[in-house]
């Protein structure tokens, strides 16, 4: 069988690997052009142990491809009470370091993929789906919207879905971030939310030395300052955080910005015969403020269970379904970096 997918991301990208790992035949076709960055590409993520497991089945070689790459893996911590507690180790990894490995490995697989082409269309054939694109045209079983806030695929069929619902499942979010630099070390990452200190706050550190600190505030009011909230981070995660934080040189200005609330696409109320089947992962179907590798989990576990209800003879758009409703349940709105992955 063969599908088209919307968008050459992490989403898209984990996609292709996991379909051709099961004998299916992927089309990519992104709108950015070849050496395009990705939106956001030097933030942060943390990919857990299950789904850096859940990858490295269809990508041979993952921790040392993305090790090649500049990432690392770390210890992750969450302040419990008054001290630091750690858990298992992630892979801590920039969105650029994963889209450009995954690309690499899908590439050496020879998944097709087409820069630069807008889906123009898509039409009905005897036997399937034809899908056109500048200066040619695809025959496909499905479509897999991995497009991102973008949701190509909504739009691409939005004749045949009037009355899709998005439901706005939290409200906008504010975050301040502090760009940082220390000096070795292993790389870390921990989370903090403390209400009676005010703080949901992650602290993370990259290989090589790179670190962020980022803060969750109410929008519509100003973050408290840099020093005020390391202040309440040491006191919140106790000396071994507070030594921690005394290693890195934090920037005095924070870049701020506005983040939607999550947002989902309830596809389970979709019901079309005139279109394709269709199946939304990522951030294309459940649109989340950052949760720093939350996002990043999530996708990887919508590819994979595609490819995995595909390879169980499940249908398309029955996935596609199944997938939505799973993606509200995942939201819980515990806090920065409190999604497992």
């Amino acid at each position: 069988m063969s599908f088209l997918i919307l968008g050459a991301g992490v989403a898209g990208l984990s996609a292709a690997l996991s379909l051709k790992a099961i004998g299916q035949e992927p089309v990519l076709v992104d709108p950015r052009e070849a050496g395009c960055p990705p939106a956001r590409s030097a933030h942060v993520h943390r990919i857990g142990p299950g789904s850096l497991a859940r990858l490295a089945t269809v990508c041979p070689g993952l921790d040392r491809r993305l090790a090649q790459a500049g990432a690392g893996m770390g210890r992750i911590g969450r302040v419990v009470g008054d001290r630091l507690v750690w858990g298992d180790e992630a892979m801590i990894v920039t969105l650029a370091m994963l889209e450009a490995t995954l690309g690499h490995a899908a590439g050496a697989l020879g998944v097709q993929v087409l820069r630069g082409q807008p889906v123009t269309g898509v039409e009905p054939t005897s036997d399937g789906w034809s899908v056109r694109i500048p200066g040619s045209r695809l025959a496909v079983d499905g479509v897999i919207d991995a497009s991102g806030g973008h949701r190509a695929g909504i739009d691409l069929f939005d004749d045949h879905l009037p009355d899709l619902d998005l439901d706005d499942v939290g409200e906008p979010q504010a975050y301040a971030s502090w760009a940082g630099r220390t000096v070795g070390g292993q790389p870390w990452l921990v989370a903090c939310r403390d209400s009676h200190r005010g703080l949901d706050s992650l602290v993370q550190v990259l290989p090589g030395g790179m670190a962020t600190l980022t803060l969750r505030h109410r929008a519509g009011c100003a973050p408290p300052d840099r020093d005020a909230v390391l202040e309440g981070l040491g006191d919140a995660g106790g000396a071994e955080l507070r030594a921690l934080l005394a290693d890195v040189a934090f920037e005095p200005r924070p870049v701020r910005h506005l983040a939607p609330g999550a947002r989902r696409v309830a596809l389970e109320r979709a019901r079309s015969e005139a279109m394709p089947p269709l199946a939304l992962i990522g951030d294309a179907l459940m649109q989340m403020p950052p949760r720093f590798g939350g996002g990043v989990a999530r996708a990887i576990y919508d590819a994979v269970s595609l490819a995995d209800g595909i390879a169980g003879g499940q249908p398309v758009a029955t996935i596609g379904r199944d997938l939505a409703v799973q993606a509200r349940a995942v939201w819980s709105g515990a806090g920065l970096a409190m999604m497992t992955g």
